[in-house]
């Protein structure tokens, strides 16, 4: 079994790979967007060196498709969850230029009533979960770059998965 990191941006495809431990070595591609994002993630993972055992562990960091947003009104409780639900409850009201069907993602905590969220479409989970299964791999989740770096900013190493 081996770990997956993948890439998306607006115009590339990256995936690196190591082996449990160290076992085998790194491998990693690069490659141009053509526009279908599940066959391009899909003719990526399909490169990778196969497994002795096990499925492909894959993470997906989404980088320059999905920003995420500072939303303040909120009721200030510390309970993030929560918060997560009232937006979920109604995304159209936070995210005015999403259109179609979004999944919202967990919030931070940034202050009493300020937490950062985003609304990914729909399409794109659906394109990375379907490529991910066409080639046999596990997805194991989705992060937003834009979280890891406001994350790293605050000096705190933790990321913020996507509910799929």
């Amino acid at each position: 079994m081996r770990r997956v990191g993948v890439v998306v941006s607006h115009d590339s495809v990256t995936a690196v790979c190591c082996g449990s431990k160290g076992a085998d070595a790194p491998w990693a591609r690069i490659a141009s967007r053509s526009g279908n994002l599940a066959a391009d993630l899909a003719s990526i993972l399909e490169d990778i060196p196969q497994a002795r055992w096990g499925q492909h562990r894959v993470t997906v960091v989404l980088d320059e498709i999905v920003t995420s947003k500072t939303v303040r009104g909120l009721p200030e409780t510390n309970r993030a969850r929560s918060l997560s639900r009232v937006i979920a409850a109604a995304p159209e009201r936070f995210f005015l230029g999403e259109r179609g069907t979004t999944v919202t993602t967990n919030v931070a905590i940034m202050a009493p009533g300020v937490v950062i969220a985003a609304a990914v479409p729909e399409v794109i989970l659906s394109s990375i979960s379907g490529a991910c299964a066409e080639t046999r791999c596990t997805l194991v989740r989705v992060v937003l770059a834009d979280y890891v770096r406001r994350m790293l900013n605050l000096n705190e190493a933790s990321a913020l998965d996507l509910a799929i």
